[in-house]
């Protein structure tokens, strides 16, 4: 069974919770009749679906998985897939045994085909599932939207990791001395104050923690330890970094919107937006 892209696997089931679907009654997916087919074939053998008759219909997964897309709540959605989906799961565990070996970066994009057939002639897998690069990037893709792998854009080549187990507060923003250090030790900030976005991508890589938590450390530490800290407005156009799309999934009046934010977004603090900062990390 080869993926299917997240969001139009998500939007049938939101049709599918509207009544029976024929394989033949492509108009009520929105797909031609052989994208349809293997939509459906894929909700089937992952539980959210079943066929009765010559019909497809929710299972009782199914119709949670539905009540979880209209709550936004994906992060369930994402611990479904991984315990049914074995490719999925197989892409986490590839990241997880990176990090297990001593590895404090995550893997690199290129490198998730050799380690998995590292870890199979070991004989911690019985057999490589990460086949090929269109695979890979499929599931990659669900990753990515679900917030079950994370991915740091701007490193090069792009680099996979796993979310800390470990949860970090908002107040614990002296954990960002040790990435900023390494990154103005590379240069980046003993002549220049370091972009954001870079600084936030290498961040979050390094603590394995999402942007978000990034941005409330920030915010946090403007707040609590003004004198520590100090943001440079500037326009985005200035940044000498560029990077693929953060792929985000919405939904959104009974269909799931597709949206895509570019690495590069600055810090927006009281209405102004910010795409430098410098740390004063002895004061820390």
């Amino acid at each position: 069974m080869e993926p299917i892209n997240l969001a139009p696997l998500l939007k049938a089931v939101l049709q599918l919770s509207k009544g029976q679907i024929a394989e033949e009654e492509t108009a009520n997916i929105g797909f031609s009749i052989r994208r349809a087919k293997e939509i459906l074939k894929t909700l089937d053998q992952i539980r959210l679906a079943k066929k009765v008759g010559d019909k497809y219909e929710l299972t009782d997964h199914g119709n949670i998985l539905c009540s979880w897309i209209r709550d936004e709540k994906w992060f369930l959605i994402e611990e479904y897939l991984n315990e049914s989906y074995q490719p999925y799961s197989r892409l986490k565990d590839v990241v997880k045994k990176w990090y297990e070996i001593g590895h404090e970066e995550g893997i690199p994009e290129n490198e998730l085909r050799t380690f998995e057939k590292k870890l199979v002639e070991e004989g911690q897998f019985k057999e490589t599932l990460l086949k090929n690069a269109v695979r890979i990037n499929f599931l990659r893709d669900w990753g990515e939207r679900l917030g079950g792998v994370m991915e740091n854009k701007l490193s090069n080549p792009i680099r996979l990791y796993l979310l800390s187990q470990q949860k970090h507060s908002q107040n614990e923003y002296t954990l960002l001395k040790t990435p900023y250090l390494r990154l103005a030790g590379r240069g980046l900030g003993e002549k220049y104050h370091l972009p954001i976005p870079w600084f936030r991508e290498h961040a979050c890589e390094f603590l394995r923690i999402t942007r978000d938590s990034f941005d409330l450390m920030i915010t946090t530490l403007l707040s609590e330890r003004p004198t520590c800290i100090r943001l440079f407005r500037a326009p985005e156009t200035t940044i000498a970094v560029k990077g693929p799309g953060i792929r985000r999934i919405v939904y959104r009046n009974e269909d799931i919107v597709e949206a895509e934010l570019s690495p590069l977004y600055g810090l927006k603090v009281n209405n102004d937006i910010y795409y430098y900062v410098h740390l004063e990390v002895n004061m820390l």
